[in-house]
């Protein structure tokens, strides 16, 4: 069974959020279709508390198969064996039965919703939340319908571990009988409308009772799990293509009977580890020698004739929150801020690479406009070059240095638009990445194309954030390094590709400067 849905989320000038889901054509087992409007609003009041508005309107309701009318009747009953309690399910209105049902896993906030309704709503309750997981093996999920909480496993792994050494799972891994078994009993009542096998099983405590009676779980799955915006893909060698990393707030539905299966807990649980949070009072600092702090200069447009940036503000403005915010966003999706060492050598970088913010793209001097023809620029286009780049054909200027830390070059481009799915990366090369992505290029750069550049790996197999293992040395692990105390001329060398640049040209002793300054402040 399939289906085609949409979704789309609105949001007023009070805060309201109004969800309008288009469930196209839906097959049914019975012949005829039918077709529900339906209206829904999340309403969030100044507490964070979430109020779920639904305005539905439904075609009368049909005569089930045994000519007993589906409305507000309850059949559903509970009878007692000994000391054993048995539930039974046979028919009747779902919202009826919960009073007496109690055996069922799931969260009610979304009952009466369609199963695309109710996966765009939920996305928009729990896409808040931060330090999402990646799920591994053996983590607990559970149906909305189901009596049953059960795990998700994974057959073939793809070469990707946490820390702990369990296998990530990717949005792919939801596979019948591979990946995941069965809830127990299906308590939809879409299920309780077709023919089914009654089976009696072990209800899972504290969930259900000793013994649940009803309808098979019969799973027919979506074709992938549907999570919000992640940046790790994972290359999945059977299907030839990446794969969205599987967090914690994946959703997943069953067109059997219309439920709605998330993750309840995975493996290990929450870690510990701790991340730190840089401010904004910390990134306005000023140095020891009343140097200002971080001076950002936006792009807000670029002249793909002429390869030149347009910025707002040429003299710069101080750095903001929703700057810093996306500084503390890219630095945990890319886990840089797992420790201080880590923060405090990134921050020394990009303060360096890309003059505290008043460079996103590459420039020489006080030369905003830096020409084509530059001997920098037409260095980096040399033959024999490492960048990538194909000689006398504009990749130097088109893909010169951009963002935080000013990645260059063809080749690091080419990964980057790869793994965040964007061609425009290639197309505009650095001055679509210096105006959409100073921070998160330099996350990236650091946590992803550096260490794996070092594995040899080619541009169509598993780039994703590096976690190295105890047991494994990787010189470009820089989040690993610098667990393992490297110093910051170290990381410059590795930063640029070289370890003989001269001090006027890799401003070493200025990194090494800030990496001191960032360890005073940040704790």
């Amino acid at each position: 069974m399939s289906g085609k849905g949409s979704n789309s989320v609105t949001r007023d000038g009070d805060g309201r959020v109004e969800t309008r889901i288009d469930t196209g054509e839906q097959a049914r087992e019975s012949e005829e279709k039918e077709k529900n409007r339906t209206a829904t609003r999340v309403i969030r009041d100044g507490n964070g508390a979430v109020r779920i508005e639904i305005i539905t309107e439904e075609p009368e309701r049909k005569n089930s198969g045994n000519g007993k009318k589906l409305g507000k009747e309850t059949i559903s009953r509970i009878t007692k064996n000994g000391d054993k309690k048995e539930i039974e399910i046979t028919t009747g209105e779902y919202r009826e039965r919960l009073g007496t049902f109690y055996g069922f896993t799931g969260d009610r906030l979304f009952d009466g919703c369609s199963p695309w309704e109710t996966m765009a709503l939920y996305q928009e309750y729990y896409s808040g939340r931060s330090n999402r997981e990646y799920v591994v093996g053996e983590s607990i999920i559970g149906c909305e319908y189901g009596s049953n909480l059960t795990r998700i496993y994974i057959g073939e792994d793809h070469g990707i571990y946490n820390r702990n050494g369990d296998a990530v799972l990717t949005c792919g891994d939801c596979k019948p009988e591979e990946h995941i078994y069965t809830f127990g009993v299906c308590g939809s009542p879409k299920a309780l409308e077709k023919s089914h096998e009654i089976v009696t099983i072990p209800g899972t405590a504290p969930y259900a009772s000793p013994t649940v009676k009803g309808p098979k779980c019969a799973m027919v799955l979506s074709p992938e799990w549907t999570v919000g915006n992640v940046h790790t893909h994972i290359w999945n060698e059977k299907t030839r293509q990446y794969e969205k990393t599987l967090i914690e707030d994946g959703v997943l539905t069953c067109m059997y009977g219309n439920g709605i299966i998330t993750v309840r807990e995975v493996k290990n649980g929450k870690d510990d580890t701790v991340r730190i949070k840089v401010t904004l009072e910390q990134m306005l600092a000023k140095g020891e020698n009343g140097e200002e702090g971080w001076k950002m200069k936006d792009v807000t447009g670029y002249d793909l004739n002429t390869w030149i940036p347009e910025y707002k503000d040429k003299r710069g403005r101080p750095i903001n929150q929703e700057d810093v915010d996306e500084l503390n966003r890219v630095m945990d999706e890319y886990e840089i801020n797992r420790s201080v060492e880590r923060v405090c050598h990134f921050l020394a970088q990009c303060r360096v690479e890309s003059g505290g913010g008043f460079k996103p793209i590459e420039q020489f001097g006080d030369d905003y406009d830096t020409p084509m023809e530059d001997p920098v620029i037409r260095n980096y286009e040399r033959t024999g070059n490492t960048l990538g780049n194909i000689p006398n054909s504009g990749d130097g200027y088109r893909y010169r240095g951009a963002g935080a830390i000013q990645m260059t070059g063809r080749e690091p481009y080419t990964v980057f638009s790869v793994y965040k799915d964007n061609p425009k990366i290639m197309e505009d090369g650095a001055l679509y990445v210096g105006k959409e992505f100073y921070w998160e290029v330099a996350g990236f750069y650091w946590s992803v194309y550096k260490p794996n550049s070092r594995l040899g790996l080619s541009l169509t197999k598993k780039w994703e954030i590096y976690i190295g293992k105890d047991d494994t040395y990787n010189e470009y692990d820089l989040n690993g390094r610098c667990d393992k105390g490297i110093s910051p001329e170290k990381v410059t060398d590795i930063i640029l590709g070289d370890e003989d640049v001269p001090e006027e040209k890799s401003l070493k002793s200025l990194r090494v400067k800030y990496y001191n300054f960032y360890k005073s402040i940040i704790k």
